[in-house]
């Protein structure tokens, strides 16, 4: 064993295989294990432990022979669950290539004109706590501090924290909220 990954599987399928067969009603070794103990426990795994276990098992058998012969024939016989197979996705015609391609083109060109707006209203507003609260003045604010909290903003719009435990003016919370400072 050479990843740890495949050691940690190990281990994995290991205490499931133990924990699904003792509840099952093993209580001696592996010799004790029957054939249909075993199927009844791959049927309510995954096919990944189901694969995991056999080769567990398998080895098991090889080294050391402590396993019955019946029980071999189950371990090496037919799956009794298969990995199910998957369809891949097609691959997209030239024309969805094209239309995903200009929808693409149209967001960004959206996105770089509101950013380009943004940028044109920030030149004409100033500190929101001075010339209060407008689209300029709140562009002015985003691109001096960056992406702010809801409570940051307060704080540098000129908002004070409203500590007390009563209702706020807004009638929906009782949790502090944010008044305007009275100039």
């Amino acid at each position: 064993m050479a990843a740890p990954r495949t050691a940690k599987r190990y281990v994995r399928d290991l205490r499931k295989l133990v924990t699904g067969l003792t509840g099952l009603g093993l209580s001696g070794g592996l010799g004790a294990v029957t054939s249909p103990m075993l199927v009844r426990h791959w049927l309510a795994s995954s096919p990944s432990h189901v694969m995991g276990s056999r080769w567990l098992l398998l080895s098991v058998a090889d080294a050391t022979g402590a396993i019955p012969q019946p029980v071999v024939h189950s371990i090496t016989g037919r799956l009794v669950k298969k990995v199910p197979k998957s369809t891949p996705i097609q691959p997209y015609t030239e024309g969805e290539w094209e239309r995903l391609l200009e929808a693409l083109r149209s967001v960004v060109a959206q996105a770089w004109s509101a950013h380009r707006e943004a940028r044109n209203l920030a030149a004409a507003g100033c500190h929101p706590a001075q010339g209060g609260l407008s689209r300029e003045n709140v562009a002015w604010l985003l691109v001096r501090e960056g992406p702010l909290s809801a409570e940051e903003f307060g704080v540098l719009a000129g908002a004070r924290r409203r500590t007390s435990g009563r209702r706020c003016t807004c009638g929906r919370s009782r949790t502090p909220c944010i008044r305007r400072r009275s100039p």
